[in-house]
């Protein structure tokens, strides 16, 4: 039993080890219907995710089907009929700031292709926010479409924003920058790791 054990932490220890890192890189993707967010919020969640950016550092997925995007595992993630549609728009904030359409239906597209390695689906105005009045935004990890790959990396590589826009908070909150970094960190869950630390 002893010797199975050490089996097992040198084998994980040698898999973390072995493992790639890389710059967190998130595009945020939503509807081909819904509009921009407003600048007074897009300037907020653009600064946090470049913030974001350029200090977490994310475990390289092996696989490459699991950056896959599919109108099934969008809408799975995003739980927004909206994302019913034959395009979304993708934004990207690094090395520059670009808007791009990417048709869903079929094989999908894969994140890799616009060179990221995170999305975030963006909903606005969910049944979420009606629930919930004081809420300004929320997020949340998705497992799928990479669930084989918990037991070796709890590394989603998409999650779910919601900006409740009706809200009238919005008028005079002034802490969008904090409350986007709070959010998206939600989102990628426990697969961050800051570059000054020690990667094993």
């Amino acid at each position: 039993m002893k010797e199975f054990l050490l089996v097992f932490v040198l084998s994980f220890f040698s898999f973390e080890i072995a493992a790639k890192w890389v710059p967190l890189n998130v595009a945020l993707a939503r509807p081909s219907n819904l509009q921009q967010l407003p600048d007074f919020v897009m300037r907020g969640l653009d600064d946090a995710i470049n913030s974001l950016n350029k200090f977490i550092n994310v475990r390289v997925v092996n696989v490459h089907d699991e950056y896959l995007l599919n109108r099934d595992n969008i809408l799975q993630c995003s739980k927004n009929k909206n994302f019913f549609t034959e395009f979304i728009t993708v934004e990207k904030f690094v090395p520059k700031y670009s808007i791009s359409k990417h048709k869903i239906d079929g094989s999908g597209f894969n994140l890799l292709q616009i060179g990221a390695n995170f999305v975030l689906y963006l909903s606005v105005n969910s049944e979420v926010c009606t629930k919930d009045p004081f809420m300004l935004a929320g997020a949340a990890p998705c497992m799928k479409p990479n669930a084989k790959l918990q037991s070796f990396i709890s590394r989603p590589v998409c999650g779910r924003l919601i900006v409740c826009l009706e809200n009238p908070t919005w008028k005079t909150f002034e802490s969008s920058y904090d409350l986007f970094r709070h959010e998206i960190m939600h989102a990628l869950v426990y697969i961050y790791i800051i570059t000054t630390v020690l990667h094993l």
